[in-house]
């Protein structure tokens, strides 16, 4: 993703491979896709979350300053897809998006978060005559789960906005039922470790899921706040039923999945995250929270189990019964996994890609 081909008919612009975030991933799986090729596309990064907070805006500003110049020298893509959280991602974004509106080259813009609406809300006249602007200058507006729109047809004009699942890449997560699961009951969180994703709800569950299942190991994955998670889980004496590698990727991550007995995510706020969609790959059940997306991916009993944010109760009761039920386990993980072939499967999300941006292609 370091630079753009000089006749690329579509440009990707979205953070840069191996970032550790969600966007990342969700554009690197569309390059596995047949519409990828046939479309012509090159992925651009506009940022990366490996730099100092200083030596990151340099680079950030290099990246634009590139990309402006690849656009005026060369001839222009057909198309720019432009792919947005909130906070600082949406400000560089728009700044891409100015730049293309001038030169009068067409993007489609993608919204990750669900959290969008409030973003706009919280903001003040200079972020909401941002966000108004981004509305008139994109052509279109792409958003991941038909609550997500709904949330946001006071931000954005309804008639550009279209849904769009996020995709995963079923055969690399995919694996029998029972792909040598752990012998210990093994309760997987994987994801950023700050209070949003519901990690200390989960630190406050354990002592209640030890009293029912007390050789059960609960794996924390994931980056921001780990040093003081490690300090609480040894505060707390739950050292020996816990453990805190860091963030994963790759075969570790996918190892994880497979062999794991249940995935947590006890979120407060989500889109769509792509650990639900890699969990319903791997054929691995899930709890978590009906915030966001997620209720437009699973159904609670059907496809997952359902707890409210905050209620460690709750979360408890869930972990219990997962661990304790193996038929229950089986049930909802064959059911995602079916729902992820029809819905999320790389060849799915590339037919609703080649929907959106044929009208682009000259």
């Amino acid at each position: 993703m370091s630079k753009i081909r000089r006749h690329a008919k579509a440009i990707f612009v979205a953070p840069g491979q191996g970032s550790q975030g969600g966007i990342a991933a969700v554009v690197e799986n569309y390059g596995k896709t047949s519409f990828w090729t046939e479309f012509g596309c090159v992925a651009f990064s506009s940022t990366n979350d490996r730099d100092s907070r200083w030596a990151k805006l340099l680079n950030d500003t290099r990246r634009w300053g590139i990309f402006v110049g690849t656009l005026i020298a060369s001839a222009k893509p057909s198309f720019v897809s432009l792919h947005t959280a909130q906070d600082a991602s949406f400000y560089r974004k728009f700044c891409y998006l100015f730049v293309c509106w001038v030169l009068r080259v067409p993007v489609v813009l993608h919204v990750h978060p669900s959290s969008f609406a409030q973003f706009s809300q919280d903001g003040g006249w200079l972020r909401n005559f941002a966000i108004n602007m981004t509305g008139r200058m994109a052509d279109q507006i792409i958003v991941l789960s038909d609550s997500i729109r709904g949330s946001l047809t006071n931000v954005f004009p309804p008639a550009k906005m279209r849904v769009l699942n996020n995709p995963v890449d079923i055969s690399e997560f995919s694996a029998a039922p029972h792909p040598c699961k752990s012998a210990r009951p093994h309760v997987l969180f994987l994801g950023w470790i700050v209070q949003e994703k519901g990690v200390y709800d989960l630190v406050d569950a354990i002592p209640n899921v030890l009293s029912a299942v007390p050789d059960a190991l609960f794996t924390f994955a994931g980056n921001k706040e780990v040093v003081e998670l490690k300090e609480l889980l040894a505060r707390r004496g739950l050292k020996s039923s816990t453990e805190v590698p860091g963030w994963v990727e790759g075969q570790k991550k996918i190892d994880l999945l497979r062999t794991s007995w249940v995935l947590i995510l006890p979120s407060y706020t989500e889109g769509v995250p792509n650990v639900i969609l890699e969990a319903m790959a791997s054929r691995l059940p899930i709890v978590t929270t009906p915030v966001g997306g997620l209720p437009d991916i699973l159904k609670h009993s059907q496809t997952a189990l359902f707890v409210e944010p905050g209620n460690v109760d709750a979360i408890s009761d869930a972990l219990i019964k997962l661990l304790t039920v193996s038929e229950l386990r089986d049930s909802l993980a064959s059911a995602a996994f079916r729902r992820a072939l029809d819905y999320y499967s790389l060849e799915e999300v590339g037919r609703g890609l080649t929907n959106i941006y044929d009208r682009y292609i000259r």
